[in-house]
């Protein structure tokens, strides 16, 4: 697994990188905050079901990066016992990241958070969207902060 920095193709940052897995290259900006993998090529099957299944703001923020044949999008990044950092806005010229920590349900208000398909069972924790903080598009590694996401080569 060899991770190695680039110019970050959306937005010129050279926060970026680039790392072969066994399950084939990704890529991911900590400048930007968009990622993409091998398998988001242009036209694909897969970025098509990725963005029939995002929100209107997520399609028009896609990214075709012609030089390697890839689509980039905006990264969700969930981390449980934390929260989720995620893109949000009204469309592509006001926009940014939104932070949501995680909070436990208290015992008497689990029963309005059911499980769907699991008779009796409730969720315990919930994404907190009320103390949300929003971050400017361009600062999607403060964003990344407060899920404990800090990279030794991450400004």
């Amino acid at each position: 697994m060899a991770r190695t920095r680039i110019t970050c193709p959306v937005d010129g940052g050279n926060n970026c990188f680039h790392e072969r897995l066994t399950e084939g290259d990704t890529y991911m900006s900590f400048d930007c905050g968009y990622a993409s993998n091998e398998h988001y090529k242009i036209g694909s099957d897969a970025v098509k079901n990725v963005l029939d299944n995002a929100p209107q703001l997520v399609k028009d923020l896609a990214f075709e990066d012609e030089a390697r044949g890839i689509v980039w999008i905006p990264s969700v990044v969930q981390i449980p016992k934390k929260g989720i950092v995620f893109p949000d806005g009204t469309n592509t010229e006001q926009w940014g990241w939104r932070f949501a920590p995680e909070v436990e349900i208290p015992e008497e208000e689990r029963k309005q958070w059911p499980i769907p398909g699991k008779e009796d069972e409730y969720y315990t924790d919930r994404l907190d969207m009320e103390n949300s903080t929003a971050y400017e598009r361009w600062e999607f590694s403060e964003a990344l902060k407060n899920l404990d996401l800090v990279i030794d080569e991450v400004k």
